[in-house]
């Protein structure tokens, strides 16, 4: 859902960029991400001919900017959220419905009306869409039935509920462009091998379950898919586990956003 980087000094040895995958997401930014594991490591900005490191792949910040990993400038590409995604939980910064060379929006709601954005239906209702940035991985899934609600983040949807082109449901098999990475002794990460895109979280002792990544939805109400499910703006889970405490502290004192959208 979003993408962000801390820029490097100075471009990354070839040796190092070999050993990983290389995907261009557009004319603009090409990332580079592990084959094995599937963590996204750096990126080139076309553009800018600038490096960048993605922050997952750092693992610690030490001395005065310990906890403060970036500094946010602005939301790029908003438009493509149809809904504006987590722009409203990262406020006071300007929000571009393109890239950083437009003007900045005065009327963020307004300016998304304008793009058409709908919100119909309830949570849990009918089906969403889910693809891949490069569209070898799609499936669909379909809200359930007797009282069986999907909620936070996309957790514990029914294996049922996830269903392949061909009409077959998620056991937990590899398909299409998938691998898995065994993270953990009880977790299993599906991701895409041909562009990085994260897309399941299987958890051993939630057989009847998985986690759904909010990245590869194509809800046709924006990126938060809010007529299909419903958000826990209570809680950011794992906080005590982030590198950038900053960041996350401010997205958790600014989830109620959401409700307000």
């Amino acid at each position: 859902m979003t993408f962000s980087g801390v820029s490097l000094l100075s471009p990354p040895a070839e040796l190092f960029k070999e050993k990983l995958i290389k995907y261009a997401t557009s004319d603009k930014i090409v990332r580079y991400f592990c084959g094995t594991c599937g963590s996204h490591v750096c990126y080139y900005a076309v553009k800018d001919d600038r490096w960048g490191v993605c922050p997952g792949a750092i693992d610690e910040v030490l001395g005065e900017y310990s906890g403060k990993l970036e500094k946010y400038t602005g939301h790029e590409f908003v438009a493509d959220t149809l809904d504006g995604g987590f722009s409203w939980c990262i406020p006071d910064i300007p929000s571009y419905m393109e890239d950083d060379g437009a003007t900045p929006s005065t009327d963020l709601k307004g300016d998304l009306q304008k793009l058409g954005l709908a919100r119909s239906g309830n949570a849990g209702q009918g089906t969403v869409e889910a693809e891949c940035h490069c569209g070898q991985v799609n499936f669909s899934i379909k809200a359930a039935e007797h009282g069986q609600s999907i909620v936070a983040w996309a957790l514990n949807v029914p294996h049922d509920r996830v269903v392949w082109s061909d009409g077959s449901v998620f056991d937990g098999t590899p398909r299409q462009s998938l691998k898995v990475f065994k993270s953990s002794d009880d977790v299993q990460r599906h991701f895409c091998s041909k562009c990085g895109a994260s897309v399941f979280y299987d958890i051993a002792k939630e057989p009847e379950t998985v986690d759904v990544a909010f990245g590869v939805l194509r809800a046709k109400d924006g990126s938060l898919a809010r007529s299909f499910f419903e958000w826990d703006t209570e809680k950011v889970h794992h906080l005590e586990d982030a590198v950038d405490k900053d960041l996350l502290t401010l997205v958790k004192d600014n989830l109620a956003a959401l409700k307000e959208v």
